[in-house]
């Protein structure tokens, strides 16, 4: 894409996030998180998404990408996070050159058959809790102890056939 501009005009929008997956998140889609009371907010050089605080999940509010460098924002966060989240947009796309893309997106239930969308709206990671991780990190030493135990029988039995 090289020098691409990217520009996105949203009619509607819908997306909600659970609240505590805000700090796994900007860390993962390498966004700045500003948090206060009442928002969310996630941001790039290229684009601003604003989630207003409802109970445990956040609302987004506000959509602000405005000459996205190859439309990274847009697709790499924005984007990603309507797939994971099975977010909902209505927008026009303007870009520089023009006509690079068709210029209406529809994203339903985080799926979009457009060119820009449909291929790459890759779904964030799920954020893991401590007492998941450490579970994860039992199971692996477990399955590491397993192995190294089948790997001394298999040279076990490799000697005794000499």
């Amino acid at each position: 894409m090289g020098s691409l501009r990217l520009s996105l005009s949203v009619d509607s929008t819908h997306l909600e996030v659970p609240v505590s997956d805000f700090e796994h998140l900007a860390i993962e889609l390498h966004c700045t998180l500003i948090e206060s009371r009442r928002e969310l907010t996630l941001s790039t050089r290229q684009g601003r998404l604003v989630f207003d605080r409802v109970g445990p999940l956040a609302l987004l509010r506000e959509v602000a990408i405005s000459d996205d460098g190859d439309g990274l924002f847009t697709v790499n966060v924005f984007g990603r996070l309507l797939a994971a989240y099975e977010g909902e947009l209505h927008a026009a796309i303007v870009t520089a050159p023009a006509d690079v893309y068709p210029p209406r997106v529809t994203v339903r239930r985080g799926e979009s058959s457009h060119p820009l969308f449909g291929s790459v709206m890759l779904p964030v990671s799920p954020a893991l809790t401590p007492a998941q991780l450490e579970a994860i990190e039992q199971l692996l030493d477990e399955a590491k102890a397993h192995w190294e135990r089948w790997q001394a029988s298999k040279a076990g039995d490799e000697n005794r056939s000499r």
